[in-house]
């Protein structure tokens, strides 16, 4: 993945407590940020002012250790207490990784290659997925 996403609610209130301490941590990495009614794995419905501020981070080892350190487990990522969905993107801005925090749900989006490299070098992790039927 080349790109890390997470997504604050409320866009139209300042962020404060453990959220803004995320996101302060987490500056050095970010691309972007933007108001959004839909990324991976979710749509707001109701109205047009029904919307998210989402954060777009750029991969790295840091960005990877910073974030298990504030969050260890990735359906940890839930508002309140901090930003949501974590998700991975692709260079070509596909989804890889894709959380639902509130639901409890996360899935992979992989390639064939993809799934060859995490069935040879990941095996028990393998054996826990679910193909997708379609």
């Amino acid at each position: 993945a080349t790109e890390a996403l997470l997504v604050v609610r409320d866009p139209d209130i300042e962020p404060e407590g453990p959220i803004a301490d995320m996101l302060s941590t987490l500056m050095p990495f970010l691309k972007d940020s933007c108001r959004v009614q839909e990324w991976p794995g979710t749509r707001l419905l109701y109205d047009d002012a029904n919307v998210a501020m989402l954060y777009r981070y750029q991969t790295s080892p840091e960005l990877a250790q910073a974030l298990i350190s504030m969050r260890p487990g990735l359906l940890d990522w839930l508002h309140p207490e901090a930003p949501e969905d974590l998700c991975f993107i692709r260079a070509d801005g596909s989804p890889i990784l894709v959380t639902i925090s509130h639901e409890k749900g996360a899935y992979l989006l992989l390639t064939k290659d993809e799934k060859a490299r995490l069935d040879q070098g990941f095996p028990e992790l393998a054996a826990t997925l679910t193909p997708d039927a379609s």
